[in-house]
């Protein structure tokens, strides 16, 4: 059940992050800087370190980028395998053109080795990456689908949904978290830097493409944490080693262990709100309680939901009841005209309840539900029914 898919995710999690260092022998800098790397990156991503499929996305990233990595040191046969694992993809997240654009970027940054064997081989195992995504159940539609998305329901969303925002948004920006991710950055221009004259072109330019990527929108700091983690330790290899690294590596290694225990016991803070150590549904994050309020009083009639529960709802009711919205939805229309009409204003709102003649709301916790609230709260109609430390739930009084 959950447990299982929480385990998985932990094990996956620690594989992608550990996965370097376990690959070779590896220095006492190479280790150290490897390690802060983790430690930023741990804290820096951790609101989005939850099960979703985008995590599988991130992993499949880190493998390109490993793979073009690894090739460029020693043309190996791992390249070809490519293919396959861009059929993978295609069915499971729609985010294989970062993978498309990595391959074209070592493509490029590696041109002059057009005469060689291998490397006209990767130019054909790229093409057929790109092509392979074509099958997939909805076909072409499907194989465009991330590039729709991108310039139409992604420039909606950026603009209402905080996990599109820019990373920078003011809603961020002063968060530790944020702090952690700059930092890691900075850690990573300067190893740049310091190996300007060792590194290869296309670690560099990597390194910059993922910055960007992760600047751009909150979503994709895990990604661009992942990939950082990995750099670092690649360009670290080039860093020469002293005897002051094996007493920075005690020091780095028991500021993890204070750091793992102070999790275990106290959990920690997050942009999306604090997590805890252990198994289970985090009642902060999905509405299990709210969910079964609603099975205990079937007369309720229907039932405003914010999208984040929505998902979830979709499986808890599984068809008994149903939903406003949930994740899954993608249609711009509907929640610029529908959805967030609700919180346009008091007229918009009253216009809205008649609409669809809503009996109830149920709202998360998070930032982003004041306008609506607001509206609620100060209307004699409505009457808070049930509360818990992630849910509200606000009934229509009977008139």
């Amino acid at each position: 059940g959950f447990n299982f898919i929480i385990i998985c995710k932990v094990v996956l999690i620690g594989f992608f992050i550990s996965f370097p260092i376990l690959c070779r022998r590896n220095s006492g800098s190479t280790l150290f800087i490897w390690s802060v790397s983790a430690i930023l990156a741990i804290y820096a991503m951790s609101f989005r370190l939850m099960e979703r499929t985008s995590l599988l996305s991130d992993f499949l990233i880190i493998t390109v980028l490993a793979i073009l990595y690894f090739e460029s040191l020693r043309p190996n046969r791992w390249k070809y395998i490519l293919p396959a694992l861009f059929l993978f993809w295609v069915n499971v997240h729609p985010v294989y053109p970062i993978g498309w654009a990595l391959c074209f970027l070592y493509l490029f940054c590696n041109y002059k080795q057009w005469p060689r064997r291998h490397y006209r081989h990767l130019i054909i195992l790229t093409f057929t990456s790109v092509l392979i995504c074509l099958f997939n159940p909805r076909g072409l539609q499907g194989f465009l689908y991330p590039l729709q998305f991108a310039t139409n329901e992604g420039v909606i969303f950026r603009q209402y949904y905080f996990e599109w925002m820019p990373t920078l948004a003011s809603l961020f920006i002063f968060r530790k978290q944020t702090l952690f991710l700059v930092l890691l950055i900075l850690l990573n221009l300067y190893l740049i830097y310091k190996t300007r004259k060792s590194n290869s072109f296309f670690e560099s330019l990597a390194s910059l493409f993922f910055i960007a990527y992760g600047l751009y929108a909150i979503r994709f700091v895990p990604t661009l944490c992942f990939a950082l983690i990995f750099l670092n330790y690649t360009l670290s290899r080039r860093i020469t080693d002293t005897p002051a690294f094996k007493k920075l590596n005690l020091v780095a290694a028991s500021i993890a262990l204070l750091l793992a225990l102070q999790n275990i016991f106290f959990g920690y803070e997050t942009i999306s709100g604090p997590r805890r150590f252990g198994l289970g549904l985090d009642p902060a994050v999905v509405p299990q309680q709210a969910a079964q309020f609603f099975e205990l009083y079937p007369q309720i009639g229907n039932v405003y939901n914010s999208h984040l529960f929505g998902s979830y709802l979709a499986w808890a009711w599984d068809g008994k009841r149903k939903l406003f919205y949930h994740g899954f939805v993608t249609d711009t229309n509907f929640f610029l005209n529908e959805y967030a009409a609700f919180s346009r204003s008091p007229q918009a709102f009253e216009q809205q309840v008649e609409k669809y003649q809503i009996s109830a709301f149920l709202l998360d916790r998070f930032q982003g539900n004041e306008a609506l609230l607001s509206y609620i709260v100060n209307n004699k109609k409505w009457v808070l029914g049930y509360q818990d430390v992630g849910s509200l739930i606000f009934l229509r009084k009977a008139e």
